[in-house]
């Protein structure tokens, strides 16, 4: 998400194993080529690497199966191309199955956000939302036919609707889905820049109602997100960020009842050395801890705690409102935070949240890398390092499910530095642990030698891209080391 320097410092601010529950309730020039990333970690893989021009990479999400082929779709826009633009990619196969174009809407800054609608139209295919903030307007496309649905224009001059927009389910009980859109720029009579959320009906794009952020300067709206139904009464919850929220003016997020809009817990804050918690990345966690609850995450990408843009992700209990467990950078200049839900990669029964530092510095200067933390204690679970300057490789991150067929969750991961977005492959947590299990044991041996004989890549021991019989000395070496 950015301008044309790419930078979020000066901006205002399996199949389906992700949890069904959990579910939000060119012009430019594209090419999809397979592996081409560079790793730092052995056996990290692209599966699919695409590649844009004007901003290509500023915000990245998946989309339900539209295609009938199991596998969740990929959603990147270029926020500077065309009035702005939504590709619809395969996550499969890599290809291109459309682009919105910002200029045939007459909007400028399409895909500034864009999400998931859920099922709008009626035709049991899910559609999709997008945000143009330079105008102000949101857009509701059609996953079938890839039509126009709706679109909503700036209500209030300057208030920059479409900031932030996501998909809530059917709220209204009315049959059909309807999406949430942040305004952080509008101006009530109590101050400038309060912000506002406006729930949309996707039946008729009619405002069904507005909320407004609590004092001048919260910028209330950067960040939307259904989080699934979390009080119990089957209908979507969602969770909203105000960059400036706080009296220190730090960040919050707001957690709201979907049926009755009603607050369901008081702010959560940032911690003291936060920047602007919310400013976009507020989303779903799956259910992090296993209470049967969904679970909400929030980052802060500006979290200064080892300096300046050290970062900081939070993992919110959606049952008490209460913060389960917060990450932070291990050095100044990281960027921790863009992230939200990856699927619980090691089967333990927790739902783990992948996490982009987009300017790390581990391997080359502003490269980027992602980290996937354990949903059950905070632990890191998976480190996928870019090796390449200027990538800003996990400027947006999320996990796709299985796109490719080996039962193990993917990654959607955005480059937005160098206009790229990857598809990064599915690793196992442990790889001793062939049957996925949770843990490393005999009967692991008899599930080797069936992923041998089949030619599946679990049995591939020693990360060398192949099946071979030096892979069983390799698992005997991984057995005997035994699981984190």
């Amino acid at each position: 998400m950015g301008t044309a320097a790419h930078t979020r410092s000066n901006i205002m601010s399996v199949r389906t194993r992700l949890p069904t529950k959990h579910a939000a309730c060119l012009c430019a020039l594209f090419a999809a080529t397979s592996g081409q990333a560079q790793f730092l970690e052995p056996g990290s893989k692209a599966l699919h690497e695409f590649t844009g021009v004007g901003g290509f990479g500023w915000a990245a999400s998946e989309l339900r199966d539209i295609t009938g082929d199991g596998a969740m779709e990929s959603m990147i826009s270029a926020v500077n191309a065309s009035g702005g633009t939504i590709s619809l990619f395969n996550s499969a196969t890599g290809d291109l199955l459309h682009e919105f174009k910002g200029t045939d809407f007459g909007v400028a800054g399409l895909g500034y956000a864009l999400a998931d609608a859920g099922f709008v139209d009626g035709d049991n295919i899910p559609d999709i939302v997008g945000g143009a903030r330079s105008t102000g307007a949101v857009l509701v496309f059609s996953g079938n036919d890839y039509s126009l649905i709706h679109q909503v224009n700036q209500i209030n001059p300057g208030e920059a609707l479409g900031h932030a927009v996501a998909g809530v389910g059917d709220i209204n009980n009315d049959g059909v889905d309807d999406v949430i859109a942040g305004a952080p720029l509008y101006d009530p009579p109590s101050g400038n820049n309060t912000g506002r959320v406006y729930v949309i009906s996707g039946a008729d794009a009619s405002i069904i109602e507005t909320l407004d952020g609590e004092d001048a300067g919260d910028q209330f709206g950067t960040a939307v997100s259904g989080i699934g139904d979390i009080t119990g009464d089957g209908v979507c919850d969602f969770a909203v960020g105000a960059q400036n929220a706080g009296a220190a003016a730090k960040g919050g997020v707001f957690v709201y009842n979907g049926a009755t809009r009603e607050l369901l817990f008081p702010r959560i804050d940032a911690e003291s050395t936060g920047s602007n918690l919310g400013q976009f990345f507020v989303g779903p966690a799956g259910d992090a801890n296993a209470d049967g609850t969904p679970d909400i995450y929030a980052g802060d990408f500006g979290d200064s705690a080892l300096g300046g843009s050290t970062g900081r992700c939070y993992v919110i209990s959606g049952a008490t409102g209460q913060v389960l467990f917060t990450r932070t950078g291990t050095t100044f200049l990281q960027g921790l935070g863009c992230g939200r839900l990856a699927g619980d990669i090691n089967n333990d029964g927790h739902d783990d949240i992948v996490v982009g530092s987009y300017i790390s510095r581990d391997a080359a200067n502003n490269a980027g890398k992602i980290d996937v933390f354990s949903g059950a204690d905070g632990s890191i679970l998976r480190t996928v390092t870019n090796t390449v300057a200027g990538y800003q490789f996990g400027f947006d991150a999320v996990g796709i499910g299985d796109v490719n067929g080996d039962d193990l969750i993917d990654f959607l991961v955005a480059a937005g530095g160098q206009n790229r977005a990857f598809i990064v492959r599915g690793e196992l947590h442990c790889l001793a642990d062939v049957n996925q299990n949770g843990a490393a044991e005999p009967t692991d041996f008899t599930a080797w030698v069936t992923a041998f004989n089949a030619g599946d890549r679990k049995a591939d021991q020693n990360r060398d891209e192949t099946v071979t019989p030096a892979d069983f000395t390799a698992w005997i070496d991984n057995y005997n080391a035994g699981c984190p």
